[in-house]
C-alpha cells in the first residue's frame, strides 16, 4: 500500500471502517480533507477507497505454500485456502488503524 494518501476525518461517515482513507495510518506529512467528503443527503462518499483485499492468486499461492509445508496432504484444500485467506486478511488489517465503534 502506498503511504501517499489524503486522510479523511470522516467521524460521522457510516462507511469509515471500510475506507482506506480513514483507516490508513499517516506517516510523515499529513494531508487531510478540509471537511468530510461524505454527503449525507446523497448517501455517498466522493472519495471512498475500499480497503485492500487479497486476490485469489495471492491466496492460492499462500495456500499452496501451506499445503507444501504440511507435507502435501490430500483432501485439505479448503482448509489451506481458508487459513491462507485469514492469514493474509489479518496481515492487511494489521497495517490499518483500528476500526471505530459504530
Amino acid at each position: 500500500m502506498s503511504d501517499d494518501l489524503t486522510r479523511c476525518p470522516g467521524q460521522e461517515c457510516p462507511r469509515r471502517n471500510a475506507c482506506l482513507r480513514f483507516r490508513k495510518p499517516a506517516y510523515g506529512r499529513i494531508d487531510a480533507f478540509g471537511r468530510t467528503p461524505w454527503d449525507a443527503a446523497a448517501g455517498e462518499c466522493t472519495s471512498f477507497w475500499a480497503l485492500p483485499v487479497p486476490t485469489d492468486e495471492q491466496i492460492r499461492d499462500r495456500a499452496y505454500a501451506h499445503w507444501q509445508n504440511e507435507g502435501r496432504p490430500e483432501g485439505l484444500a479448503e482448509l489451506h485456502w481458508a487459513a491462507a485467506e485469514a492469514e493474509m486478511r489479518a496481515a492487511l488489517e494489521s497495517e490499518l488503524l483500528p476500526a471505530v465503534p459504530a
